[in-house]
């Protein structure tokens, strides 16, 4: 009697596992590790230099105005002019009687007088007469 297997006659055939993808990467990020220890080695041991030679005196452009505005003048109180007099209080008006007009509210404006607008003329528009043929 024949071997039964019940398996999928369309299934792919079993893979072959390759146990070695988690030892790759633990030995690349070490060489990267290494390879950026070396770096801030080697940089951090370089002499720095400054940019621009200390010597060189830094020249600006002249925009022909002053950066900061004008002082305000100082006034002393032997030059300051003299302060105006306090005004009097002045006295509270009696109350005053109001009609019942005066309460319903502002008096309107005199009346206005419309201006007449003029249209401008409007300018005749010169177009040929009609001909019969066409094509001309």
């Amino acid at each position: 009697m024949p071997k039964q297997t019940n398996r999928d006659p369309y299934a792919p055939p079993p893979m072959h596992h390759d146990r070695s993808g988690p030892v790759l990467r633990v030995a690349l990020l070490a060489v990267l590790l290494g390879a950026a220890g070396l770096g801030y080695a080697w940089f951090a041991g370089q002499e720095t230099t400054p940019l621009a030679p200390p010597a060189e005196q830094q020249q600006l452009a002249d925009a022909g105005y002053d950066a900061a505005p004008p002082a305000a003048p100082v006034t002393t109180p032997e030059t300051a002019e003299p302060a105006p007099a306090p005004v009097p209080a002045q006295r509270r008006a009696a109350p005053v009687e109001r009609t019942p007009a005066a309460e319903s509210g502002p008096t309107p404006p005199a009346a206005i007088t419309p201006v007449p607008v003029t249209p401008a003329p409007i300018p005749p528009i010169d177009v040929p007469p009609p001909t019969g043929t066409q094509g001309e």
